[in-house]
């Protein structure tokens, strides 16, 4: 049998290989791991007047461009905010941390409305509510400047066209609006029938009233950011006047007033306030169907919308 002999030279060298440490490479460090921003739900529906509250996993700041669609109110941890709809139209919110954003979606419609109304004659409603109430009215008071007429008295020397831009009472686009620019101690305006096609649902409506008048009621959506009073009065005289406000211009009573923040309030005028004089009023081509005055308060805002009679349940 062949052997190989090793010298003592070739035997120290293999000591030297087999005790050498392996010079394995050493593990990277594991990164820190970043928490990913989520807010939830990333999408809402909401009507007009509700809200919901968005959550975000880390500490944030929330911001919307469209603030005339929605307001925030932020909780105190900055984890959450509460989102309430003010107008019809969509809105972005973003959660903002460091240089992470997160965003949620929110889409705004007109309230649900809830009524017990089972007649409408409007004098002011928009297109839209309109033809949601379609099988309930029963009169069309609205000016479409045929034989229907919103006329202000001594044009602009009492009242000047407002803008009526933006969210009407029930959330859709428009409303009438004036501005007192009287520099008399009175300004005025009236929705006129002018002829006898025009005033005949006015004597359908007086009957109805007539009838049931603890049942009729004329209902008044009005908004406004400055000071003033409103004197209304309905069927063509003052024996039926009443104010808005804090004191009365002319003959009536003060019905209510509302804050004067921008936002909608709304008025109920029972037909049972007015019943002796309803009782032998005959209506006729050239009659108002409602009347407003302004006194002389310069600059006062007269907004309104909504404006019809009806008949409950």
């Amino acid at each position: 049998m062949k052997t190989v002999k090793l010298t003592a030279l070739m035997l120290a060298a293999l000591a030297i290989v087999a005790c050498e440490p392996k010079n394995d490479p050493k593990p990277e460090p594991e990164p820190t791991p970043t928490t990913e921003l989520t807010i939830t739900p990333k999408t809402a529906e909401l009507e007009v007047g509700q809200s919901v509250v968005l959550t975000a996993n880390v500490a944030s700041v929330f911001s919307v461009a469209q603030e005339g669609v929605v307001t925030l109110n932020p909780a105190d941890d900055s984890l959450s905010v509460e989102v309430t709809a003010v107008a019809v139209g969509n809105a972005i919110i973003t959660a903002t941390a460091g240089e992470q954003t997160a965003k949620a979606a929110i889409s705004v419609k007109a309230p649900s409305l809830k009524v017990d109304y089972t007649e409408v004659w409007p004098i002011i409603l928009d297109d839209t509510q309109f033809t949601e109430w379609k099988d309930i009215i029963k009169g069309d008071f609205r000016p479409d400047d045929e034989t229907k007429f919103l006329y202000v008295w001594a044009a602009g020397e009492t009242y000047a066209a407002g803008d009526g831009l933006g969210s009407n009472y029930y959330g859709h686009e428009g409303y009438t609006s004036l501005t007192v620019v009287a520099p008399a101690d009175w300004s005025g305006c009236g929705f006129c029938m002018v002829d006898s096609t025009a005033a005949a649902p006015m004597k359908d409506l007086v009957a109805a009233i007539n009838a049931e008048p603890d049942k009729y009621f004329l209902h008044l959506g009005m908004k406004a950011t400055t000071q003033g009073n409103h004197q209304f009065y309905i069927f063509n005289d003052a024996a039926t006047s009443f104010a808005i406000g804090t004191k009365t211009i002319e003959a009536g009573e003060v019905f209510g007033d509302f804050t004067r923040d921008g936002s909608w309030a709304g008025f109920d005028i029972p037909m049972t306030m007015f019943t002796t004089y309803l009782s032998t009023y005959e209506p006729a081509a050239g009659h108002n169907i409602l009347c407003a005055l302004s006194g002389n308060s310069r600059g006062s805002q007269l907004n309104m919308d909504a404006v019809f009679f009806y008949k409950k349940k």
